[in-house]
Formats: structure tokens, sequence, C-alpha cells
């Protein structure tokens, strides 16, 4: 019978150890008492080998005693004690074959049953695996095949096991690819797909292609290197992703046309509405001074009011232009962000009697490069805003200042209430279309207004943010460049 390597570890060590003792005892010193290192030898030989090679290692420790220890001049010849220690080598090398023998043997088995379980394990769940299991050899061979290739590839396990991959289920086009891929491999040991999730099309044995992902992993065992594949069938992935394409391309287009609707619409709406401001400033030029006071009230309402439906046409507008991508023409000229703030506080404070509505400037002007109506629409939103989510009345403060920081000088107005302030969950989000904070929906609005205040901001080179506790109150800042910006 064959021994394997393991088991001639153990013996040719032993022999090693007792040629040592030869050597020695011929040319330096006698060494009175070998038998420790005797028994440690054949301990080695038992753990490593097994039985067999402890064994042996226990023959040749026994018989090189008999030789080491016999009266010079008289082979096999012993004295009283060394014929004792001779027995006692004897003894405890055979005995000590024989456990660590026995041991060893049975921890071997131990591992074999262990090795055999996990290799049915493994064989049990590439069997049903939901994934494509597919393995080749060097040569470019399929040498495993799991009943969930069969299914995807219409291939049996025994029809294909020894076949090149290439033929089988990778179409016409990209065989040489495959090929050429496996040589480079081969020659440099690099391989630019191993490791990766790559999305390709495979072919089935009825000859139609349909697309697969796979990740391809080299394997190193003691029968040599070897490549795996997990291979997942992605048809109904893309067909999903396919008809999302075509769902989104149909929700794009229904926004086009609707934003294409608000343009007409509002374009449609702000004619009558400035012939009826027009009509107004006619009225108030040549009657005015005839007319009652309350008359002149009325008229001043009614243009308070049509201005403030243009505006919010104009809003809608600019917000339908921003949704469908498109930046909006700014008119700059040079404006006092104050002028435009204290404007704003006026206004609202004629149409809110229950607030307090002031103005804190800081800087007697804040003139900077602007669009004067895009600004003041987004102010006015933000004062609007503090007026409505503090219904009870209450102080509304707009404040008014200079900043200066590393990215250059900033105007900054900010607008704080005491009304009933934002969800902490929703102020993240406060600033999306149609977003509105939970505790909001008994109050009127659209949730379309602070969007296009921030996109109209952010266009001018500046940015709004928020700062909000609910059941206390809410602060808005917006903060425009002073300076040109890069």
């Amino acid at each position: 019978m064959r021994m394997r390597r393991s088991e001639i570890v153990g013996p040719a060590l032993t022999a090693a150890v007792l040629l040592v003792f030869l050597l020695l005892d011929a040319t330096v010193i006698r060494i009175q008492n070998p038998a420790p290192i005797f028994l440690i030898a054949v301990t080695f030989a038992g753990y490593v080998g097994g039985l067999r090679p402890a064994l042996v290692s226990a023959a040749l420790a026994i018989a090189f005693s008999a030789y080491y220890f016999s009266i010079p001049g008289q082979p096999f010849s012993y004295s009283l004690g060394d014929q004792a220690r001779l027995a006692s080598i004897a003894i405890g090398s055979v005995a000590i074959a024989v456990l660590t023998g026995i041991l060893r043997e049975r921890l071997l088995r131990a591992e074999q049953r262990q090795l055999r379980d996990s290799e049915t394990r493994l064989r049990a769940t590439v069997e049903v695996a939901l994934d494509a299991l597919i393995s080749m050899d060097l040569a470019g061979a399929i040498t495993e095949w799991n009943p969930s290739a069969d299914a995807m590839f219409g291939w049996r396990r025994q029809d294909v096991l020894g076949r090149e991959m290439a033929a089988t289920i990778i179409p016409e086009r990209y065989r040489d690819a495959h090929r050429d891929g496996l040589r480079r491999y081969l020659e440099t040991g690099r391989g630019p797909v191993l490791g990766r999730r790559i999305e390709i099309e495979a072919l089935h044995r009825d000859g139609h292609e349909f697309p697969i992902e796979l990740a391809i992993s080299a394997i190193e065992t003691s029968a040599g290197r070897s490549f795996t594949a997990f291979v997942r069938d992605i048809s109904a992935r893309r067909r999903l992703e396919a008809a999302q394409a075509a769902a989104l391309g149909q929700v794009q287009q229904a926004l086009r046309l609707r934003d294409d609707f608000l343009s007409a619409a509002a374009h449609d709406l702000k004619t009558p509405l400035t012939s009826v401001r027009g009509h107004l400033q006619l009225m108030r030029r040549r009657f005015g001074d005839s007319m009652p006071p309350q008359v002149l009230a009325s008229l001043a309402e009614v243009d308070r009011s049509t201005s403030r439906m243009t505006d919010l046409i104009s809003e809608l507008l600019d917000v339908a232009r921003l949704q469908s991508g498109q930046t909006l023409t700014l008119h700059t000229r040079e404006t006092d962000l104050v002028s435009l703030a204290r404007g704003v506080a006026e206004s609202a404070r004629r149409t809110a009697p229950r607030h307090s509505i002031e103005l804190e400037a800081h800087s007697p002007t804040l003139v900077g490069m602007w669009d004067p109506a895009r600004v003041e629409r987004a102010l006015t939103n933000l004062v609007s805003n503090a007026v409505k989510y503090s219904s009870s009345g209450g102080e509304i403060v707009v404040t008014a200042d200079r900043q200066t920081d590393d990215k250059g000088t900033w105007a900054v107005v900010s607008v704080r209430d005491h009304g009933i302030g934002i969800p902490a969950a929703d102020l993240p989000r406060l600033f999306n279309r149609f977003h509105r904070g939970a505790n909001a929906k008994e109050v009127e609005g659209t949730g379309i207004g602070l969007e296009a205040a921030r996109r109209m901001i952010e266009q001018h080179g500046g940015n709004i943010s928020v700062e909000s506790v609910e059941g206390v109150g809410t602060t808005f800042t917006v903060r425009l460049p002073l300076e040109s910006r890069p």
C-alpha cells in the first residue's frame, strides 16, 4: 500500500534523530538516556501520520536502542540497568505509537466526516440555489452545472459536463473575446471580469439570447485552479426597466404638456388682469377727487388684490418654467434690498391688521444686482407664510443686515414669526415641490411657493434656509450676494 507524504515524515524524522545520536556518540559525547527524545519522535510521527508511521518510528527507536545500549564488544549483550532502560523504551515507544496513532486516526476520520458533511451541504445548497452555478476548468470545459442552470439554459447537467463553455452558453459574437480573456489569464494571472458583477447576453439551447448578470471567481483547490460563476437571468428586470422607462417618458410628456398649459393659461390670465389694473388707474386719475373715501379704499383694495393675483400667476409661471428644466430669465439691476423688504412689510401690514409686522434694518441700504420682481416675490411669499401660520396674530419681524464670511459679503433678510412652527421631520423636505408640514393641513396653501422662492434665490447665487421649533415659531433666512459671484 502506498504511503502518504504525511506517513513518511514521522519515520524520516525518527531516522534523522537516530543518525544524529550515532554521530554524537562516535565523535563528541555519549548521551546516557535518549529515551525522552525517542518518545517525542514517535509521538510526532503518530500525530502527523497516524498509527502506521508511529509503529515504524517505534520500531526504529527500539532497534537503535538495542544497538545503543549493548555492552561494547558484545553486541546485544546488556547490563541489568541497560536492560531496564531498553525495556522502558520498547514499552513506551509502542504504547505512545498506539495511543497517538489511534488518536490521530480518530481525528482524521472525524475531519473526513466533517469534510463529507460540508461537501453534502454544499452540494445541497448548489442544487437548490435560485441562481445558476457553473464551473469551468482552465481548458474552458464545464465541470459543474446545477439544476437552476438546467432551467435557465435548457441543457441537462449530463449533457454539458466536459463541453466547452464558450460553445455552449456564450453567443458567437462573444466567443473569441472569452477565449482570448482565458488565454490572457493563464499567461498573466489577471482577469478583468473576476470579482465583478457584469451584465451580458447569454445563449439558450434553443438559440435565443437573453440578458444575464453574473459574478465570476477564480478558485484554487488541491485539484488545481478553476472558475465558478453565479448567473442570474435578468430578463424580467430588463422588461420592468423598459416599462419604467416608457412610463417615465409618458410622465415627462404629461409634465411638458402641463407646463405648456400653465404657461398659456398664465399668459391668458394676466392679460385681463393688466386691463383691470389699467382701468383702475384711469378711474383714479379722472375721478379720484370726486369719489367718496370708501370708494377710493375699495378701489385700492381691488388694485392690491389684482396685483397679488398677477404675482401669483407670475409665480405659477416661474414654477412651470423651473419644473420643465428651464432657468428663469433674470432682469437684474441695482436693487436696494432694504427698500424691497420695507415695501413687502408695509404691504403685508395693510392686509394683516391682527399682526405686528416690523422691519429692523441694521444697514440703511443693501444694494446689489438682482431681479427686483423675483426677489420681492420670494420675500412676499415668506412674509405671507408667516402671517398664514400665525393666524391668531402676534409679532412678525423682518430683519435686514449685512454679513461677511470667507465667501464674500452678503445681504441677509430674515423673517421670524411666533406661529405654529414646523415639525422637525418636515424640515429636510420643506423646500420640495408640494410638500407641506404635517401640522399645516388646515391652513390653505399649495406647497409650491417655497420651492419657487428657493430656486429664484439660488439662481441669484444665494440661498434660503429655515429654523423652526414646532409650537414656538419659524425663521426663514435669505442670503444674497452683494458682490458678483464667480
